[in-house]
């Protein structure tokens, strides 16, 4: 990554120095258009189209980072899956620096199906997948060197990072 006046910014091993790495949960998020109503048990419904994006917290941080030109790192975990594979592509389209993602050996990819019905509010169908197995251990403490800032998002739903475990890896 460059910075803004387009040279090279220090870190630490050889990595580029970030504004700002952002902790937490990831997911992949399937959005379905709008439907005229919900579907009855058993009842098919149509959709004009779903849209598949990486969300979550550290993502929706650091996409909203990165269209202000901040230099950003996501740090979290996905699965060894499809969904996994898109998550880490999407924060590299979207000029982020995933290196720092890990994947996890037990656990899906997080999920969330978003269905849009015209007039009422969205409802989710949501998959905790592998950020429940994101722990203090699986940040990279060279990830965090240099850093202005470090976001942590949604560590109260990360059943094994909690707060203490975040205080832990930003003292270290």
């Amino acid at each position: 990554f460059a910075s803004a006046t387009g040279g090279r910014r220090g870190g630490h091993h050889g990595r580029p120095g970030m504004d700002v790495v952002c902790v937490g949960i990831l997911v992949a998020d399937i959005f379905s258009s709008p439907v005229d109503a919900m579907p009855a048990a058993g009842e098919l419904k149509l959709a004009e189209r779903f849209l598949l994006s990486a969300g979550g917290c550290a993502v929706n941080t650091a996409a909203c980072l990165r269209r202000l030109g901040k230099q950003v790192r996501v740090v979290g975990k996905v699965g060894r899956d499809l969904f996994g594979d898109f998550v880490v592509r999407d924060l590299e389209r979207l000029g982020m620096d995933a290196s720092s993602v890990k994947r996890s050996e037990t656990h899906p990819t997080s999920g969330t199906f978003i269905l849009n019905v015209k007039g009422e509010d969205r409802r989710y169908i949501h998959l905790m997948g592998a950020n429940a197995d994101l722990s203090a251990e699986d940040i990279d403490l060279d990830a965090l060197t240099g850093a202005r800032v470090l976001y942590v998002g949604g560590y109260l739903a990360l059943p094994k990072l909690g707060a203490a475990g975040v205080a832990r890896s930003a003292r270290s």
